[in-house]
């Protein structure tokens, strides 16, 4: 685990500024909308319709210009002084068009007002609807988050450090209640404090454990609650031994021409950021911490990373640590239809405790993990499954029955549908465990393990039947005349060949079609297949049919 350490902290450099301005809102001054409810909203944006400018009075339209009226940010329209409003000849407008006018401009004055004060609000609207569709469009590579507490400082007319303290994960989510963005915090609105990440002592920076009566690293901090700005004061004051301006009032983010000295600025900011390898770092960390006891036990994963172990060796692994195969039926419940590759994928995870299923798109994947959640559930066995990208683990979901779908607890994210997904497979559960009781479960089984069992006798009967409807097919019958022999398949093929030929036998039989015996059968009153009857056999004898006695023979014929 030492060595995993090393090498993902050496894998990266650190990243001093941090900020990419064609990706970043900075909020500049604290949200004038109230996040209402549950505190993790940041802030709203209700979504600002196109605008609508009012339509002039009928008389009026040849009078005005469209494109001038449709501006808000220009002066009023006038009113030009002919209908055509190209030429100063013509006659003069009335008064009573003149009054229509100025009822129509007080209804403009009052809508351009409205159009320029909610100018911010559409810019806003639209930068963040921006920021959202590329978190979604890069959630593999980068992360959105928002920062709080900006430490900056330039070199060489360029910034050498700028980068936020203090870090939330955020999310850009649309409330279709309110027809709105909300930026959100998640569940855990637990910060992070960077400034290990990318300070040195070089730059003036004293390493330090927070701790003290009123701060908790544990805390869940609101990003614009006075304890941040306390925190800062504090970090500046036991983390930096160097000349350090902080201004904890101010929200505009500094300007590179004003960065000659190291400045501290709240300059709260909401932005896209490249994904580091932090996470992967506490990963490993805390697994290291996990396995410092003497009697701590390694699992098998981890071993499988120091030495190479064999299937034998990791199933008796896993009897050591009293855990059995993961598949202990040898008749697994699978709800979807399945191929002889897909149950091979069931076997193989009976004997080993890793398979590996990969192919193209199209090829099935989710079809056979849909089939292995069932089986597995079935077999009492507890799933997490994990994806890199939610929509996977939501197509994966819709595969399964609705019956098993209500058992899955679906956590996508802090996305707002995410979160909603979670409180719902959540209120299904306490619904199902308080309408249903055990008793009731276990009658319900028994009764589907009876019907299943009808159903696997049916089957076996039906495969029993079908068998002898292709034993009959592939018999080879003795000759019933001369060239008369074989299959089914072949005397029809023989008494077609000869039927131009014996035509005007007065013996000969109607013509019979000249195709294979059809291989498809009716299901009887149980559930099976009955096979079809023989036709012309020696003990059925048709009053069409010839006795073999008198039946032509391809080389002979009545004349």
């Amino acid at each position: 685990m030492a060595h995993l350490l090393t090498q993902v902290k050496s894998s990266e450099l650190p990243d001093r500024d941090a900020i990419d301005e064609t990706n970043v809102y900075w909020f500049r001054r604290p949200p004038q909308e109230k996040a209402s409810g549950r505190g993790r909203i940041i802030m709203q944006v209700t979504y600002p319709p196109p605008p609508e400018p009012p339509v002039p009075p009928t008389a009026l339209r040849g009078l005005l210009n469209a494109t001038e009226y449709g501006n808000a940010e220009g002066s009023p329209p006038p009113l030009a002084e002919t209908e055509s409003g190209l030429s100063a000849a013509g006659p003069a407008i009335s008064d009573s068009l003149r009054r229509e006018y100025e009822a129509w401009l007080a209804v403009w004055t009052k809508w351009a007002e409205h159009e320029r004060s909610i100018k911010e609000q559409r810019a806003t609207y639209a930068y963040l609807e921006r920021l959202q569709r590329l978190a979604q469009q890069r959630g593999d590579a980068e992360e959105l988050v928002l920062g709080v507490g900006l430490l900056t400082s330039s070199a060489a007319g360029r910034w050498a450090i700028r980068r936020h303290l203090l870090i939330w994960n955020a999310a850009i989510v649309e409330d279709q209640a309110t027809d709105s963005l909300q930026i959100v915090l998640p569940l855990d609105q637990r910060m992070k404090i960077e400034d290990q990440d990318f300070l040195t002592s070089h730059d003036g920076y004293r390493a330090k454990h927070f701790g003290s009566p009123w701060f908790d690293t544990e805390a869940q901090l609101h990003p614009f609650s006075p304890e941040v700005v306390r925190l800062l004061q504090l970090w500046r004051r036991r983390c930096w031994d160097r000349t350090l301006h902080l201004a904890d009032d101010r929200w505009e983010p500094p300007l590179l021409d004003e960065a000659d000295t190291t400045r501290l600025t709240l300059a709260p900011a909401l932005f896209l950021r490249r994904r580091d390898r932090k996470g992967l770092e506490r990963v490993y960390r805390s697994i290291a911490d996990s396995l410092e006891g003497v009697d701590a036990p390694t699992p098998l994963g981890l071993a499988q990373l120091v030495t190479p172990i064999e299937a034998t060796q990791r199933r008796n692994w896993l009897m050591d640590e009293g855990r059995d195969r993961p598949v202990n039926s040898d008749d697994p419940l699978f709800p979807l239809p399945s191929n002889r590759e897909q149950r091979r994928v069931l076997a193989k995870l009976s004997d080993d405790t890793t398979v590996v299923v990969q192919g193209p798109p199209g090829t099935g994947k989710t079809h056979t993990i849909a089939n292995l959640i069932c089986a597995l559930l079935a077999d009492g066995q507890r799933l997490l499954i994990t994806s890199q990208k939610d929509q996977a683990l939501r197509v994966l979901r819709k595969k399964l029955p609705e019956s098993v779908r209500q058992l899955c607890v679906l956590m996508t994210g802090m996305q707002r549908t995410g979160t909603d997904e979670l409180d719902r497979s959540i209120t299904a559960l306490s619904e199902l465990s308080s309408t249903i009781t055990v008793d009731e479960l276990r009658t319900d089984i028994t009764q589907l393990r009876g019907q299943r069992a009808d159903l696997h006798a049916r089957l076996e009967r039906a495969i029993h039947e079908l068998g002898g409807v292709r034993e009959q097919e592939y018999t080879t019958h003795p000759p019933i005349a001369d060239g008369y022999g074989g299959t089914l398949a072949q005397i029809v093929e023989q008494l077609g060949a000869g039927r131009d030929q014996h035509a005007g036998s007065p013996h000969c039989p109607p013509p019979l079609p000249v195709t294979r015996p059809c291989r498809t059968t009716k299901p009887n009153s149980y559930g099976g297949f009955s096979p079809p009857p023989r036709h012309n056999a020696p003990h059925e004898q048709s009053n069409s049919s010839p006795t073999p006695s008198k039946s032509p023979t391809p080389r002979t014929s009545p004349r």
